[in-house]
């Protein structure tokens, strides 16, 4: 693991377990949802 964050900082620090690389997303966790049309868009 590699942890970073300021050195002697009061910050969190942002621990790294693993790094992927290429993984496979379902592309609908990115779709935005559909827009409604209404009368007073028209």
């Amino acid at each position: 693991s590699m942890t970073q964050g300021i050195k002697d900082g009061a910050s969190n620090p942002l621990t790294i377990e693993s790094i992927e690389l290429n993984p496979v997303v379902d592309g609908a966790a990115f779709v935005f949802p559909e827009e409604t049309v209404t009368e007073e868009k028209k």
